[in-house]
């Protein structure tokens, strides 16, 4: 008995250190496979010819090498640390029951009295945002989404966190569409599944943390406000991993907030994991969770709690360990620097003094974005309700502050570093905090309401809010990650005119969409090649037309984002032609054909 007692505690370290010790092995051992079949692996799943793949392979077998002895290393720590990291696990075992019985007792507590009315409120909350956002599910695949799938969850399993030669590859979300459409299909909403959960997720948190800091009446009016929130909505109906972020942000908060207050390690535990996993999905992590811990220090330095001050170094240090980890293998194959010198970070890199001139007018197209879709003058409601939960006084309105003071300074050090403002979607995570100023803020004059009847206020609230977000259509308009609507029904055109040996040409960024619809069609569109902006793709083989008839070039012009007119896509790839004939479709975007004389190869 008392040796298997003396074990356990080690098998924990033994474990990771084993695991450790393998990926060193793999490293060392991909290290030794030839380049040329790295190579024609890699050029199996490029939209075209992608010389970023030739890059890529520059210097990689000394790269893993580099990066299998720092796995041996961190194996070595792990089996010499084994008694310490086994002892941290015995804790967590016997401490995470116990933290599970103090919140079920602290939300009876809570719940006792109104329980039967905040449960339906929250589960009502829960259908409709769900409803609302399954409703945009199988609006048309995005540019974004598109590339995605076929550059990334097209391969192997084993290659998609590996590669990562643009930013596109959100490397969490590329393996869940993986599963979800091995098992649903290649479908649009299988393709968005994931970001539906994260979307969804992410109410009962925003009820879970409002509620903690401010109390039932302002969890129910933010949930309110957040369930129909239309850039929300929007990014949980989108196959990317931005909603995963703003979820993992609000998980990080409330369970860091709850740490600090408790000492729980289950609670730090909980916190760690949820910062690994939003990073996992985007590196842009950094930002909410830098924010997160920033808030959380602020919170332990006011209340002069040195211990939970110590808890945060251990679990900072232990998120960023993790994240090394999980991210080595991503740097050894796609270089040391493709998590930061990508085309996105850092993109439009700017004088720091014309960065802070752009801000204000930036700042006002995201609040115009974050306030889409709500009824005339409900931007200025909004902000007037955030602006009351800053400042009437309540016993969360310190909390808001040390969060809007931990927000500004990640934003300020995020901008003095990088010197781009970056996209708008980077910004989305901030969203759900106004939401939650708001609903403090419109719940103090609600105070001496009973429960049931705030609920049923956030509910109407709630349902009129959904119903604007459905019928202005603001999602569909959007042109967040690249729009080509009519990519289907050009594509379905494309299955009754082309035949093999004939040439397709779009602007760059529209030939995501279109290969995507063209694969789940059955047409098959063999890249062969960017002229320029231009993407140049050949028809492989098609029985619908006759094969003997003269060779076709169909150009197609994107309605929602035009790029070039027929006559410039032409000249760009080295096509000679004869006449061009528009061929007339009920939509908006154009396809054109004309009779190829010649092409430069």
């Amino acid at each position: 008995m008392e040796l298997t007692a003396l074990r356990r505690p080690l098998l924990f370290g033994w474990s990771i250190g084993s695991v450790l010790l393998l990926l060193a092995a793999g490293c060392l051992a991909a290290s030794l496979v030839p380049t040329d079949s790295l190579l024609a692996m890699a050029g199996r799943y490029s939209l075209s010819g992608d010389p970023s793949i030739e890059r890529m392979l520059d210097g990689l077998p000394t790269r893993l090498q580099i990066v299998g002895a720092i796995y041996g290393l961190l194996a070595a720590l792990c089996l010499v640390n084994s008694r310490r990291l086994g002892e941290f696990a015995a804790e967590l075992k016997d401490t995470a029951p116990l933290e599970l019985h103090r919140v079920r007792n602290w939300a009876v507590r809570t719940f006792h009295g109104n329980g039967f009315y905040l449960l339906s409120a929250l589960l009502l909350f829960i259908a409709v945002g769900t409803a609302i956002r399954a409703y945009f599910l199988r609006e048309p695949i995005r540019f974004d989404e598109a590339w995605t799938y076929e550059s990334f969850v097209r391969m192997p399993t084993s290659l998609i966190p590996l590669r990562y030669n643009v930013p596109n590859n959100h490397i969490l979300n590329s393996l869940l569409i993986k599963l979800s459409t091995s098992l649903f299909g290649s479908t649009e909403a299988a393709i968005r599944l994931p970001a539906l959960f994260w979307g969804v997720l992410s109410i009962p948190a925003c009820f879970a943390l409002t509620w903690r800091l401010a109390g039932v009446r302002a969890a129910l009016i933010a949930t309110a406000l957040l369930v129909p929130c239309s850039i929300l909505v929007e990014y949980s109906a989108l196959g990317r991993g931005y909603s995963c972020i703003g979820t993992m942000f609000l998980l990080m908060l409330l369970a860091g907030y709850h740490a600090a207050e408790s000492r729980s390690v289950t609670a730090w535990t909980v916190m760690v994991i949820a910062g690994v996993l939003g990073a996992y999905a985007i590196p842009i992590m950094a930002l909410p969770a830098a924010t997160a811990c920033l808030w959380i220090l602020f919170h332990a330095v006011s209340q002069g709690n040195r211990s939970a001050i110590l808890a945060l170094l251990n679990a900072e240090l232990a998120l960023a360990m993790i994240c090394a980890l999980v991210y080595l293998p991503v740097l050894a194959i796609n270089g040391f620097d493709s998590l930061t010198n990508n085309e996105g970070v850092g993109a439009h890199r700017v004088p720091l003094r014309e960065v802070f001139a752009n801000l204000p007018g930036f700042a006002l197209e995201c609040w115009r974005l974050w306030t889409r879709d709500l009824p005339p003058g409900g931007s200025l409601v909004l902000a007037a309700g955030a602006l009351a939960g800053l400042t009437l006084p309540s016993p969360s309105r310190a909390a808001l502050f040390r969060l809007l003071a931990a927000s500004a300074a990640v934003v300020f050090l995020y901008l003095a570093g990088v010197h781009d403002l970056g996209f708008l979607r980077v910004w989305i995570y901030l969203v759900p905090l106004v939401m939650i100023a708001a609903g403090i803020g419109f719940a103090a004059p609600l105070r001496r309401l009973g429960v049931p009847a705030v609920a049923v206020l956030a509910l109407l609230l709630c349902a009129g809010l959904s119903y604007s977000v459905v019928t202005q259509d603001g999602v569909s308009a959007s042109a967040e990650t690249g729009v080509f609507p009519d990519a289907h029904p050009i594509t379905v055109e494309l299955l009754t005119r082309a035949k093999s040996g004939d040439l397709v040409m779009v602007h760059g960024t529209s030939s995501a969409p279109l290969l995507y619809y063209a694969r789940r069609l059955g047409l098959a569109l063999k890249p062969i090649g960017n002229r320029g902006k231009v993407r140049l793709f050949e028809i492989a083989t098609t029985t619908m037309v006759d094969a003997a008839l003269t060779a076709t070039v169909f150009l197609i012009t994107n309605a929602r984002n035009p790029g070039y007119a027929s006559d410039q896509m032409l000249a760009e790839a080295g096509v000679e032609h004869g006449a061009v004939t528009r061929v007339e479709l009920p939509i908006t975007s154009t396809l054109e054909v004309a009779p190829i004389h010649s092409v430069t190869r």
